[in-house]
């Protein structure tokens, strides 16, 4: 009964958001695509299966209609990325792109953008891979890697049994049992120009990444960062700090949006957005690469 209450809260939240703060085609799509995934849910014939869902004119794949929903409601209504971004052709990194959802807002929102996203496991790799083929999105580079401080491989968290779990991290997941190794490399390797816009959605690694662009100077090559911060992985770690002081240190403001659970308990899980933004420029500090 709790889980139900709760789950029709976040839907009737949804809705509202949806009617709020968008307009005209935008609100109707989002509407229509949303109430789709909860009809989805309620059907026993289609709550756990894979299929096909159109949202604003382009042609979604999805593992399951629950997640579909979460990613709607997350990148689509929620307007986390929904940023001001300078020229035709912005450029984007996206850490932890899943099956493409954010790709498919970044299109919509700046039609010419040049996107460059990474997702580790190979089963949500695949579906990135099917949706950006088949609403044939170009200057779209697709890596199927996690993002990490050093070259090679390491373990991901999964699940088997709900393949494209939004859950999926390179740190430790007791509830996720599934354990495969995957290709990981430093972001830094493939950065050789300014970056408009980092995402960053990667479960837990968010920090390594950010330091490791600090360590090899190419954290200045960036002007905005929209990262998903989950502090407390680990109820005994605290490093909010330290990413806030890389961050800093290079020349970033910044601000936080986090829906805390109250009443507070020590060491308790919270997710937060932290946006990013250049408090100062370096576009012609040494070592800085000229804006494309």
């Amino acid at each position: 009964m709790v889980l139900f209450l709760r789950e029709l809260f976040e839907t009737l939240r949804t809705l509202l958001a949806i009617a709020r703060d968008h307009r005209g085609p935008r609100r109707t799509g989002l509407l229509r695509a949303f109430l789709a995934t909860q009809l989805l849910r309620l059907r026993p014939s289609t709550r756990r299966t894979p299929g096909n869902l159109r949202l604003l004119g382009y042609d979604v794949s999805y593992f399951h209609p629950k997640a579909l929903a979460i990613l709607i409601n997350e990148v689509w209504v929620d307007r986390s990325y929904y940023l001001d971004l300078p020229g035709e052709r912005p450029f984007i990194v996206d850490g932890g792109a899943n099956i493409g959802l954010s790709v498919l807002l970044f299109k919509h929102l700046y039609p010419h953008c040049r996107i460059l996203a990474f997702e580790p496991d190979p089963e949500t790799f695949a579906l990135l891979e099917r949706n950006v083929s088949a609403n044939r999105l170009q200057d779209v580079e697709l890596v199927n890697a996690a993002l990490s401080e050093a070259p090679g491989e390491v373990e991901l968290c999964f699940d088997p049994e709900v393949p494209g779990n939004l859950g999926m991290s390179t740190r430790p997941v007791p509830n996720l049992l599934g354990r495969r190794r995957v290709r990981a490399l430093p972001l830094s390797s493939y950065l050789t120009q300014r970056v408009d816009l980092l995402k960053l959605d990667i479960e837990g690694a968010e920090l390594s990444v950010v330091e490791e662009l600090a360590a090899s100077e190419r954290l200045t090559w960036v002007d905005q960062i929209v990262m998903e911060y989950h502090h407390h992985l680990e109820p005994t770690e605290d490093r909010l700090g330290r990413l806030l002081g890389t961050l800093e240190r290079a020349g970033f403001g910044y601000q936080i949006s986090a829906r805390p659970t109250v009443p507070f308990q020590k060491g308790a899980f919270t997710s937060m957005f932290v946006y990013a933004y250049r408090s100062r420029t370096e576009r012609d500090s040494p070592g800085s690469p000229a804006s494309s």
